[in-house]
């Protein structure tokens, strides 16, 4: 079973001495990247359950080892066609202290930045991005990919992050099923 953090990291983008870790990722056209501190698991994709009245971009639900999780399309958060394939994977990071997937056409690597490769970026008006990206890696050779930095606890508007804080799937309270808080153990122990 692959190594995984149960618990919501710090949101900020400490910035450390030596170095930063991230994993790179597309969606559509555009290359973004993930603290690893914030990243719990990548899965390959697999449908979620639909979830009656939601927005657009929430593709449902899934169970994952008796959790149930919220799957997020990026894609369609940033208004690009829908699209899947045997690159597509879902990331399992949080939004405000709630594990979530987000989709993303392909999870690509883990790379190594240094604290003065990251920069914020000037605004990006009337683009689906405008208020999502809150800064970018700028690579030290310019033959090298930018990766666009999201905020991902910005990923729901303001409406729709209180509903977010508000939401507790079924089923999630440990105390109330002993089975759950049993594989919770089991799984902290290794």
């Amino acid at each position: 079973m692959p190594d995984v953090q149960d618990t919501p990291p710090d949101r900020g983008f400490a910035l450390p001495a030596r170095e930063l870790i991230f994993l790179t990722f597309r969606v559509g056209p555009v290359q973004m990247a993930l603290p690893v501190q914030r990243l719990r698991e990548v899965l390959r994709y697999r449908p979620a359950r639909p979830v009656p009245y939601a927005p657009p971009f929430i593709e449902g639900i899934i169970h994952l080892r008796g959790e149930l999780i919220p799957i997020l399309d990026l894609r369609k958060r940033f208004r690009y066609p829908e699209a899947v394939s045997t690159k597509t994977r879902t990331l399992l990071t949080w939004i405000y202290d709630h594990l979530i997937g987000l989709t993303v056409d392909e999870a690509e690597s883990i790379i190594h930045v240094r604290p003065a490769q990251i920069r914020s970026v000037p605004p990006l008006p009337d683009t689906a991005l405008e208020e999502f990206i809150i800064g970018a890696i700028v690579p030290e050779s310019e033959s090298e990919q930018v990766y666009l930095l999201p905020d991902f606890d910005m990923l729901l508007r303001p409406g729709e992050r209180e509903a977010w804080r508000r939401w507790e799937p079924p089923g999630t309270d440990e105390a109330d099923d002993p089975d759950s808080a049993a594989e919770a153990t089991t799984r902290a122990k290794g």
